[in-house]
């Protein structure tokens, strides 16, 4: 049987991850890449993170990608280049698949296409990653966009068994993250608030470093209150009392 892993995350991702290495933590990075050849699957689809296959940070100090170029694998690290594979051939990708809302799909239609011969058979474990990463981060597009990549990911897949006949489509997800449907607090989802919310938490944290910096750390409430207007529509758009404001 052919088998095919393919994520918008790194390849040493829990999800991927739990199907071809055995460690005791997730967070055993130079482990888990070490042990990825072991699995000797037909086609490894990742994020262009490399970190942990290479030196300084891999296991040993060892290059894993040349290990995988040594084992007979292409190595692929563009998504373009990826779509226009039309040999056997093993490959370990390390792309983005960030730039559009089908780009997962695509990939997911061209490693079918790449397995689908092998008479025995092909499994491929396809992941979008990307809502888990929006709700870390409080970041309701991205959530929405890495949805939409699954949706599209997942009509590619059901569209070929429709086709095809005699292949099973499974579609699950792992928990969710960051609390979207907890919006106005009483268990109700408030896209009104989102609606005003201009970037994630991540960089409203670089934005309000920089705004300290600029006021050499005398930043005053009403500064923090007309930043937040402006990047959150508190109190502009959205009415916040002043028990809430005290928190």
């Amino acid at each position: 049987m052919s088998v095919g892993l393919v994520t918008t995350d790194h390849l040493l991702g829990s999800t991927p991850a739990a199907f071809y290495t055995h460690v005791a933590s997730r967070t055993f990075k130079a482990e888990i890449a070490a042990s990825v050849l072991d699995c000797r699957f037909d086609i490894l689809i990742g994020s262009p993170d490399r970190r942990y296959f290479l030196p300084p940070k891999s296991k040993g100090g060892i290059n894993y990608m040349k290990r995988f170029e040594d084992a007979g694998y292409m190595l692929v690290s563009n998504y373009r280049e990826y779509l226009k594979q039309d040999s056997a051939n093993k490959v370990i990708g390390t792309f983005s698949m960030l730039g559009s809302v089908d780009a997962l799909a695509k990939v997911t239609a061209k490693t079918v296409a790449l397995l689908e011969n092998n008479p025995k058979g092909f499994f491929i474990m396809v992941e979008s990653g990307i809502p888990d990463q929006g709700g870390h981060s409080n970041n309701p597009d991205k959530t929405v966009f890495g949805t939409l990549c699954a949706d599209h990911a997942v009509k590619a897949a059901v569209e070929y068994a429709v086709k095809r006949g005699n292949t099973l489509v499974i579609v699950t997800a792992d928990h969710e993250t960051g609390g979207i449907a907890l919006g106005t607090g009483k268990y109700a989802l408030n896209l009104q608030a989102l609606q005003y919310q201009k970037n994630s938490a991540d960089m409203l944290s670089t934005q309000i470093s920089e705004l300290r910096k600029a006021k050499n750390n005398k930043v005053s409430w009403e500064d923090m209150k007309s930043f937040l207007a402006e990047n959150m529509g508190f109190w502009k758009e959205i009415p916040i009392s002043w028990e809430q404001e005290k928190k």
